[in-house]
């Protein structure tokens, strides 16, 4: 079992209030700033930092209700400052926050519970991908896949064979960068109070830098309006040049399920956001100073990182990136 931290209770619940600021961030803007910085992996590091986060919050608290308040802090942020985002990405911030008040309160924090957290997580996110895939483009998407390979390796029963690979190899993926989170993570809670003395000096070469971060939200909406005109133009070109009612039908049906994800429920989320406004002018505008000082943050971690090379870069970017954020709260070193 880990040893529990020697911080006060009023350090402890300034770093859990912290914690779930930089939590925040990362599912609100972190991936802007990644985008801007050019930093590899975006997609895989947003779930990791997720899922590193639970896992101090754990460290710090391991309270059930400590897990599910800052879910649901979490979750009204996400939908007053990122509404467009779809449904899928409330459902992964939901999930990593309950099973995070389950498995860590019930398995206590070790080595077991905190691959086991990061595992399941890794899993879902890797599951609801190909399943959002499917309720949208339905079996027609795999029959697709399918007669693909067979076209190309000109045989039926390798091409099953090679479907199946294609598969184990997609979750082997996930399941090793679950293992590599967990790794970060132990690693995190052993050494993060040796932090500023080790990186003290990197941090005093490299000062602060205001960042201008496009509008997500903007970008996103205008993207999906483009993906809904794109399949309506489909539809009536098809429903000209063929005479195959299935296809038509295929595609409407295509189209009613995207309109439904990524406009009418959006929709739906910022109208409701509109109607919720008791506290909505101090929370967003807590997160936008918060945020603003996190975006910094990532380019001076972004800029130590530089100096390893692969997967060492990556851990030194992850811990510096919530180290920074969290235990650093903005001051010069």
């Amino acid at each position: 079992m880990i040893t529990g931290n020697t911080t006060t209770k009023t350090g402890n619940d300034g770093i859990l209030l912290n914690l779930t600021s930089f939590w925040i961030f990362v599912e609100g803007g972190l991936g802007g700033a990644m985008h801007l910085l050019h930093i590899p992996f975006t997609g895989f590091l947003i779930g990791g930092f997720s899922v590193i986060t639970n896992i101090l919050i754990a460290y710090f608290s391991n309270n059930s209700k400590q897990f599910l308040k800052s879910l649901s802090i979490v979750l009204l942020a996400k939908l007053l400052i990122s509404p467009y985002s779809p449904p899928g990405a409330y459902v992964a911030v939901f999930f990593q926050g309950v099973l995070a008040s389950f498995i860590f309160p019930v398995f206590k924090l070790n080595a077991f519970s905190v691959f086991l957290y990061s595992l399941l997580v890794m899993l879902e996110s890797a599951i609801q991908k190909p399943l959002m895939a499917y309720l949208i483009f339905g079996n027609e998407l795999w029959q697709g896949i399918t007669f693909f390979i067979t076209t190309f390796f000109k045989n039926n029963q390798a091409s099953q064979f090679i479907l199946k690979i294609l598969i184990v190899i997609y979750f082997t993926i996930y399941a090793i960068w679950a293992y590599l989170i967990g790794i970060w993570a132990l690693s995190f809670i052993k050494n993060y109070t040796l932090f500023k003395k080790k990186y003290s000096s990197a941090l005093n070469e490299v000062p602060y830098k205001k960042l201008a971060i496009a509008n997500i939200n903007g970008s996103t909406k205008k993207i999906g309006l483009f993906i809904l005109l794109f399949f309506l133009l489909s539809i009536s070109l098809i429903a000209v040049f063929t005479n195959t009612q299935s296809v038509s039908l295929y595609l409407i049906k295509t189209c009613l399920i995207l309109i439904l994800f990524y406009k009418i429920t959006p929709e739906l989320l910022l109208f409701y956001q509109k109607k919720t406004q008791f506290k909505k002018k101090h929370i967003v505008n807590k997160v936008q100073e918060l945020i603003s000082l996190m975006y910094q943050n990532s380019w001076r971690a972004n800029i130590i990182s530089k100096q390893y090379k692969g997967l060492k870069r990556i851990e030194v970017f992850v811990h510096l990136m919530i180290w920074l954020n969290v235990f650093n709260n903005g001051e010069e070193t």
